[in-house]
């Protein structure tokens, strides 16, 4: 059952025989076989229990001791890790350093240790341990994952320079290992978040040629396209995310496709982009959803940066809440539901500004709505705060009759970011919504013959954005000389 894969009913049998046989060396082996099963299926309590049991109930059995004692040590020490007892692992490493100083798991038991050192963030420590596992194990076959880990140390105390020492090192000494695409790769992430750029782009260009089946080599090609995006090269970029390493590779090829779109956008190739990339991610059933989703989100984005068809000017907008509505359609609880909603609000809210149309403005009220009741990141739920003010205010200018109600409630949305309303506990205030409804807050109050009121909010934005010190005291200024006399 064991080697056919039916981990379930051996553990069940061998239970069973280890409560059924004798003391012996047929019980010992059940024991043993027992915890190994419920390793399997990650029940560590009782693995432990029995590997430990297994120590003290037949150390009177030579052949036991000498062939399965090592092994539990081992299990041991693997099981203490996924509990997270470092303790409990440390002591099962020595116990197997001490009782078999030459053996097979002598090695690995302390990589293993080090490894959930590292992953403590406990570096130093984790490095004492390694240098002790080459000391002690010098020819050991582990070696170059040894210093690969060591090398990780220093990567994760973002200790550039020495992580690209000891990665040199690697390559001097173990340049034919089987590990040497992951130690490139690894190399090129330092070497750029060193700083170094144009060093990383030949590292990774070279591990993709030289290693082009590799499972390194689709990461380094979605670095290369990526380093290229980011430098603003999006043709380059495009080219290298539609490299065939990505396409044939369906772990990578969706997201590949979606940084080609993106890079076509920012090239302006706005129709290439919405056909060979977003509309392609679409349309295939076997896209993941997360980046199908993505692929919505970014053709509406799309269709509202390309030039109108003059013909029908606010079509555009018009194909672009079809795409951002699929979002919350399809996929209601994915995490762009709300910033699609705010999307639709913005195509409302535009085609409302271009044709003076109420009824637009209102349906950009409801969207923004969509996304305050809604779950959503602080920016997120700002930026819907504001833009509803700003629709609010927009209704106002075309609706006399209730001109003044229209007002009152656009600056109680201004209201709402600039005194911190919209908060839930622990969040902080989006910096750039803070400005943008404060101004727009101000204004208004100034236009409504309410000085005073605007010289408040501009006063608090001195306390809160200082960088704009200079800029808000003219306005404090202004605002005064227009106060009634008595009041200034």
């Amino acid at each position: 059952m064991w080697a056919d894969d039916k981990k379930e009913q051996s553990q069940a049998a061998f239970k069973l025989a280890a409560e059924q046989l004798p003391h012996s060396e047929e019980q010992a082996v059940a024991r043993f076989k027992l915890a190994e099963a419920q390793v399997f299926q990650n029940d560590y309590t009782n693995a432990l229990l029995n590997f430990r049991s297994l120590l003290t109930d037949y150390s009177d059995l030579p052949r036991v001791k000498n062939a399965l004692f090592d092994q539990a040590l081992y299990q041991i020490v693997r099981a203490s890790i996924a509990q997270g007892d470092l303790a409990g692992a440390n002591d099962a490493m020595k116990k197997i350093l001490e009782w078999y100083p030459g053996g097979f798991f002598g090695d690995r038991s302390m990589l293993l240790v080090g490894q959930h050192l590292t992953f403590l963030r406990r570096h130093s420590d984790a490095r004492l341990v390694f240098g002790d596992l080459v000391r002690r194990f010098p020819n050991s076959r582990l070696a170059p994952e040894i210093e690969m880990a060591i090398a990780h140390t220093y990567v994760e105390e973002e200790n550039w320079p020495a992580a690209l020492s000891a990665y040199d090192v690697w390559v001097g000494r173990f340049g034919a290992s089987e590990l040497r695409p992951q130690v490139e790769l690894n190399r090129a992430w330092a070497t750029l978040r060193s700083g170094s750029e144009t060093n990383a782009l030949t590292l990774l260009t070279n591990l993709v040629a030289r290693f082009p089946t590799d499972r390194a080599a689709p990461q380094a090609q979605l670095a290369v396209g990526t380093i290229y995006y980011n430098q603003n090269n999006f043709e380059a970029a495009e080219k290298n995310f539609q490299d065939k390493i990505l396409l044939q590779n369906t772990n990578y090829s969706y997201e590949a496709l979606l940084m080609a779109g993106r890079a076509a956008v920012a090239r302006r190739g706005y129709a290439e982009a919405k056909r060979d990339y977003f509309e392609r991610l679409i349309s295939d059933n076997n896209c993941p959803a997360d980046l199908k989703v993505d692929a919505y989100f970014a053709l509406g984005d799309t269709l509202t940066a390309q030039a109108p068809d003059p013909a029908r000017p606010f079509q555009k907008f018009q194909d672009a809440i079809e795409a951002f509505r699929k979002i919350p359609t399809l996929y209601p609880s994915n995490r762009l539901v709300a910033r699609a909603w705010g999307r639709i609000g913005d195509c409302y809210f535009q085609m409302a500004a271009e044709s003076r149309d109420g009824k637009q403005y209102e349906s950009a009220t409801n969207a923004y709505q969509s996304v305050l009741l809604g779950p959503a990141d602080v920016s997120t739920r700002s930026q819907a705060e504001f833009g509803l003010a700003m629709a609010l205010e927009k209704m106002a200018r075309l609706n006399a009759p209730d001109n003044a109600a229209l007002l009152d409630a656009a600056f109680l949305h201004y209201a709402n970011l600039i005194y911190f309303k919209n908060l839930l506990d622990g969040e902080k205030a989006d910096p750039f919504w803070l400005k943008e409804a404060g101004l727009a807050a101000g204004k208004l109050a100034e236009g409504r013959n309410q000085g005073q009121v605007a010289i408040e909010i501009y006063k608090r934005l001195l306390i809160r954005l200082p960088p704009l010190r200079d800029f808000l005291l003219k306005r404090i200024d202004a605002a005064r000389e227009r106060l009634p006399l008595g009041k200034n």
